[in-house]
């Protein structure tokens, strides 16, 4: 029996995350399952590619399914997945704005050439 070779570098071991890994196979078959009636083979096939697409690029498996909520209720092109991806999770609640906005604007008025420009600006001067 020989003896296991002396190492100059480290292992590198996965931490066991608790749950099992997910493919794109695997919400392929989830999002069809959902479906009422069959989905052609090549639209699963292109969903695959994006889906795959997305898992390696980092994105969690649950938010893959967020999104693809999102394509359940409006099926388009496979291609547009990341985009309802992006919008489940960082689509913001009603009444938030940008850094730096009130939410409480007043509302429109139109151009009048107001004698005071901060009424015309309304307030973002």
């Amino acid at each position: 029996m020989s003896a296991a070779p002396e190492r100059d570098y480290p292992v590198l071991v996965a931490a066991p995350t608790g749950r099992p890994s997910v493919n794109a196979g695997d919400l392929v078959a989830e999002y069809v399952a959902t479906c009422p009636k069959p989905v052609p083979a090549n639209v699963q096939g292109h969903l695959g590619k994006v889906i795959k697409g997305l898992l390696d690029g980092g994105t969690n498996a649950d938010d893959i399914r967020a999104g693809l909520r999102l394509y359940a209720a409006k099926p388009m092109s496979p291609s547009v997945l990341p985009s309802m991806v992006h919008e489940a999770i960082n689509a913001q609640p009603a009444g938030t704005t940008r850094t730096g906005h009130s939410a409480a604007r007043s509302p429109y008025q139109p151009f009048a050439n107001p004698a005071d420009a901060r009424a015309y600006y309304e307030g973002d001067l």
